[in-house]
Parts: C-alpha cells; structure tokens; sequence
C-alpha cells in the first residue's frame, strides 16, 4: 500500500482532473477536505469520482464560509473504492477554495495461469 496525499491550493472554476488511479492499481480514499481560502464571502464547490463517463458527487454545489473547511467524513474505516482509471474531478465557483485528500493505493493485478 502506498499513502498519497494530494493538495490543491487554487481550485479551477471550471471542471479539472486532480487524480487520476494509475492503471493495475485500486485505490481506497480515505480523506477528502476543501476549504475556502479567502478572508471573505462564501465560495460554492463541487467534487465527484468520474469513472467512465458516469459522475458521482462527493459533494455538490457545497457552500463553505470565508475561513472555513469541509471535511467528507471518510477515514481508514469508512472509504471510497477507486478503480483504475477512475478520476477525482473538482471546481468551484472562485479560485479561492483549496483541497486536500488522500488516497491508499494498492497495486491490482489479476493474473491467469
């Protein structure tokens, strides 16, 4: 098993790919965070799981206070499963909203003798 954690200080206000499970490799995400950077106002933001075409919310047009941060609620116990290829997509409605999540990857190899 391998830990990642990967951190967006600015996401885009439009849709953009932030991690993407390397091929042969499964990957459990156990933290997921976003916070709004800014010293004032609210910012909206959106983040999904997207695998082959079909998005599935991680939470949507979530609004987060100036100075505050989203916790999902995911740990070791309570994860999503990613497949490979499947692909963590983000944006929100300024560039003052930030992200950070991590993810345990586990190679995934089927083999047939």
């Amino acid at each position: 098993m391998k830990a990642r954690t990967i951190l967006v200080p600015a996401v885009t206000t439009s849709s953009a790919t932030y991690y993407t499970v390397p091929t042969n490799t499964r990957a459990k995400l156990i933290m997921f965070n976003a916070a709004n950077t800014a010293s004032s106002g609210a910012t909206v933001a959106n983040a999904s799981v997207s695998v082959g075409g079909t998005v599935t919310p991680i939470f949507k047009s979530l609004s987060i206070a100036f100075s505050s941060v989203f916790n999902v609620g995911l740990s070791s116990e309570s994860y999503i499963i990613l497949e490979a290829g499947s692909l963590i997509v983000a944006h929100s409605d300024n560039v003052s909203t930030s992200l950070i999540f991590t993810v345990e990857e586990v190679p995934f190899i089927v083999s047939t003798n």
